[in-house]
């Protein structure tokens, strides 16, 4: 088969060609559009909260001070916060789609592994919560809700370290909130690109395809 060959089959198929690009260019576009969200979130969420204890009662030397965010890093610790925020004052499906097919110790998992502690030294430390852009599905509910359930997770540390130091005063030294930008799709201008994109993948694997098997039929002589 020659390029003449070639162009005779193109053009002796050419509707067929014509149609099966528009019925990619539908497929594409329908696909993409559907499976666009309204908006895209750049960035992650990032809630901040420094957190100082002070204890006049510990006088130990600096290496022997008492691990506090060990303490509220625990599992106990965990799983008493999950308890008391879960469904009541924050929802965590928000942010996980599958957090109701967890069990226990796979929500600890998961909430420590977003819930960092920085220790500071001298009883100052840092809990960072962070949600990846992958997983916010409804910003304004994160801005409102994080800072209480931050308050939630202070409190159930500062409930634990006084159960363990009697003495110690649990303070809220600053807490900064990292919003990720939004931008809204355009979900016309991607339907016009898809579109193209598939009516052009659409001719070209026909085409592809035509060719191929007129070759094929003549290898088989």
């Amino acid at each position: 088969m020659d390029l003449v060959d070639a162009r005779q089959i193109v053009l002796n198929k050419k509707k067929i060609i014509l149609l099966i690009g528009v019925f990619v260019s539908l497929c594409a576009m329908g696909f993409k559009v559907c499976f666009t969200p309204p908006v895209t979130v750049q960035g992650d969420f990032v809630y901040n909260r420094i957190i100082q204890v002070e204890d006049e009662t510990d006088y130990a030397e600096p290496n022997l001070k008492f691990n506090y965010t060990g303490l509220m890093n625990t599992n106990a610790s965990f799983f008493k916060l999950i308890e008391s925020v879960d469904g009541k004052i924050f929802d965590f499906s928000k942010i996980n789609s599958a957090w109701g097919r967890k069990n226990e110790l796979e929500k600890i998992e998961w909430l420590r592994e977003r819930t960092k502690m920085n220790n500071f030294h001298d009883n100052v430390f840092e809990i960072v919560f962070t949600v990846p852009s992958s997983n916010i599905s409804d910003l304004p509910y994160l801005e409102e809700n994080v800072p209480v359930f931050m308050d939630a997770l202070e409190c159930n540390g500062s409930e634990l370290i006084c159960a363990v130091k009697p003495h110690a005063l649990v303070k809220n030294v600053k807490s900064t909130m990292l919003v990720p930008d939004v931008i809204k799709n355009n979900k016309r201008e991607i339907a016009v690109r898809y579109a193209v994109y598939g009516f052009i993948a659409g001719v070209f694997l026909s085409i592809a395809f035509l060719i191929g098997n007129q070759l094929f039929k003549e290898a088989e002589k």
